[in-house]
């Protein structure tokens, strides 16, 4: 069910910041046109026509269409109900819907609102709907160590059986305390690594991941998801490349502290493109304006498998810094220096599993490599400011995956502006004209992110 297009890019009724309580309705959407399209393996879209396209799942939440020159993407559908007895809420799946959706078309001229619901399958019993992990309201874990405000004294004794650890285990980086950490419970230090998902059986995995294989096939194109690596890896990289220092020059954005908000994969993707020289232009600042464009796996589809530190390498050296996602064990959380490697006791320590699917909740920028005493390295910069790691970098063991760190490498390209800043300019008189259901908390936080987004911006022009 598609909407009506139009010239300037919209919402489609998903709050600024979105809202898990206020998710726009599918009732909402004026449907100007319907069009149907069969999702085929591995990953062929086509439509009533016959005309042919791709899909692809992005991560497990959500997935991309393109055909007939029109992109979609949605989210999964769900709803976030309160169970009886009122103190309780789920997140209530609904596989066979999306939530409303944005597309546009290949030339950026035409944007629109949709929504898809499944067709020609028997509903399922309203008894398997999927109730994922309950989330209960005003009520403390119940584990000590996470109701546990952190202290100096409490730090140090986590150090300390860390560091022995360390030692045992000859892992090769050390552990601090973090005087930021001070007063927080561990449910929030871990709020600066995302969402914390729950464990999930080898079968579940295996049955989530059969859902999700798209593999790589008839169709090619240039896709977030699918991208197949055009980098000419003939020619051999050097053994060590550092993007903070190139000829003695640093094209890679200050390191940033986001705090407990959950904004790592804004704070890289921002930086990803500053890197590139590429933050986007408000209306009164003068000269070029960029965007970014052909945003991509590194590799060739979500879910492939193999070693990719080649290609990553070659993308990071001959297209700029990148974005890595992780799933960082609270170990992680006082890093210190050195070349982190997973302790063994962590379940994260090797992502050796062949599903398509992995778990990853923190993203952070890649900006080199490199080799220390025969041990080869990732360098990234993270986002949880400079008192953190080496000034806010860290130095991840290369080749192994540690982490999932491997797993889903992404890319972008910034090219200049065709419209001329046109539709960062719509979003931001979206932004000074919220939707009416946003509280007031909501539109004071709206207005202080444009407020901090116009005073970045200037200070870079």
């Amino acid at each position: 069910m598609l909407s009506p297009p139009s010239p300037e890019r919209s919402s489609c009724g998903h709050l600024r910041p979105d809202s898990v309580d206020f998710q726009p309705r599918r009732d909402d959407v004026q449907v100007g046109k319907h069009l149907t399209i069969s999702l085929m393996d591995p990953n062929v879209a086509e439509d009533e026509h016959l005309q042919r396209g791709t899909w692809t799942m992005v991560y497990d939440e959500g997935f991309e269409v393109e055909i007939n020159n029109l992109n979609f993407f949605a989210f999964s559908n769900f709803s976030f109900e309160l169970a009886q007895g009122g103190s309780t809420k789920h997140n209530i799946s609904h596989c066979d819907q999306t939530m409303v959706g944005w597309y546009h078309n290949t030339d950026r001229t035409e944007f629109g609102c949709y929504y898809g619901s499944k067709v020609m399958t028997q509903e399922p019993p309203a008894e398997q709907a999927a109730a994922v992990r309950p989330v209960h309201l005003g009520k403390k874990p119940k584990t000590l160590l996470y109701q546990t405000k952190l202290s100096h004294h409490h730090q140090r004794k986590v150090i300390d059986k860390l560091s022995a650890k360390i030692g045992n285990e000859s892992l090769g980086w050390k552990a601090k305390t973090m005087e930021k950490w001070n007063g927080l419970s561990m449910l929030q230090v871990n709020s600066y690594a995302g969402i914390k998902r729950s464990r999930r059986s080898t079968a579940m995995l295996r049955q989530h991941a059969a859902k999700l294989k798209t593999l790589s096939g008839r169709v090619k194109r240039r896709s977030f998801l699918q991208q197949t690596s055009v980098l000419q890896l003939s020619k051999p990289l050097p053994g060590s490349w550092d993007w903070t220092n190139v000829s003695g020059r640093n094209f890679v954005e200050p390191v940033m502290d986001q705090s407990e908000c959950g904004s790592c994969y804004v704070a890289a993707a921002v930086r990803l493109w500053a890197a590139k020289d590429g933050l986007v232009g408000l209306k009164e600042l003068q000269g070029k304006r960029y965007r970014a464009d052909n945003h991509r796996y590194v590799g060739s589809w979500y879910g492939e498998h193999g070693d990719k530190v080649e290609e990553i390498k070659a993308e990071l050296y001959h297209n700029g810094p990148l974005i890595l996602g992780l799933e960082p064990t609270e170990d992680f959380m006082w890093y210190s220096e050195g070349i982190y490697r997973s302790p063994s006791s962590s379940d994260l320590m090797h992502s050796t599993s062949s599903f398509e699917w992995e778990r990853v909740d923190h993203a952070v920028l890649l900006v080199g490599y490199g080799e220390e005493n025969g041990r080869k390295y990732w360098k990234l910069q993270n986002s949880w400011g400079e008192d953190w790691g080496e000034r806010g970098f860290f130095r991840m063991v290369m080749g192994e995956n540690d982490s999932g760190i491997e797993s889903i490498p992404e890319a972008a390209d910034v090219v200049q502006d065709e419209q001329d800043g046109r539709q960062v300019q719509s979003f931001f008189q979206q932004l000074q004209a919220p939707t009416k259901r946003a509280s007031t908390d909501e539109l004071q936080l709206t207005e202080r992110i444009e407020h901090l987004l116009q005073s970045k911006l200037k200070v870079k022009a």
